[in-house]
């Protein structure tokens, strides 16, 4: 009995020996090959991410070109509208601007046609009507007219008279004086002098200008023609030639 119950602890013992030599020896490979798949694992992260990167990259850059692209369309899209808008106010605007302007010709028009018509009617009316104040007015005109010939013909002979009377103050000649003098002095409808005003000019000439209007007058005046007493403004030159 002892025999078989060494032999029997014998073998269990080499059983369980060569059982845990096989154990160590799996448990090892096991890990090894675990230690290896991590390692390839790894190796295919890192060899992996900076590939995804630039495709991340990639595909960003293409969303933002996408959007700006985007934004540009739309904002071309509203310029061209408001650009329409534009014309579209403009062509309204214009057709409106025609539309006034041809109401604005066809009453222009139509006013002038009727006041053509007006002055034709009133012209027909006038001549009718009123000849004879017409043929009147010209004939006062022409009146008028004559008469003030005359008055300018008998002013002229009047500053003839009073120059054809005037004499050089000698006293003035010695000194080389020269003046003008400015006179005031009123005929009667006859032509008789009534006073005399002298209202400028050196007193040298005063005596000699109040002599030669005295010695000028009376001169007869035209007849019918004043109906007053005649007043008149004179500038009687000093001059030595």
């Amino acid at each position: 009995m002892n025999r078989y119950l060494g032999s029997f602890f014998i073998v269990i013992f080499i059983y369980s020996s060569i059982i845990g030599i096989y154990i160590f020896i799996s448990k090892k490979n096991i890990k090894q090959n675990i230690h290896h798949k991590t390692k390839q694992r790894v190796q295919i992260v890192i060899k992996n991410i900076p590939r995804k990167k630039e495709q991340i990259k990639q595909i960003v850059k293409k969303k933002v070109y996408k959007k700006i692209k985007e934004e540009k369309k739309e904002k071309v899209k509203k310029k061209k509208q408001k650009i329409k808008k534009k014309i579209k106010t403009k062509h309204k605007v214009i057709k409106k601007q025609k539309i006034i302007s041809k109401k604005t010709k066809l009453q222009q028009k139509k006013t002038l046609k009727i006041n053509n018509i007006k002055k034709e009617i009133k012209k027909t009316v006038i001549s009718k009507k009123i000849p004879t104040k017409v043929q009147k007015n010209n004939t006062n005109q022409k009146e008028l007219k004559l008469i003030q010939i005359k008055k300018d013909k008998y002013f002229k002979l009047i500053k003839q008279n009073i120059n054809e009377n005037k004499k050089y103050p000698s006293k003035a000649l010695r000194r080389g004086i020269e003046g003008i003098v400015r006179v005031k002095f009123e005929l009667t409808k006859n032509g008789k002098l009534i006073s005399i005003n002298i209202l400028s000019g050196k007193k040298i000439f005063y005596k000699s200008v109040k002599k030669a209007i005295e010695e000028s007058f009376p001169i007869q005046t035209p007849s019918n023609i004043f109906t007053k007493n005649i007043i008149l403004n004179l500038d009687i030159k000093y001059k030595i030639y």
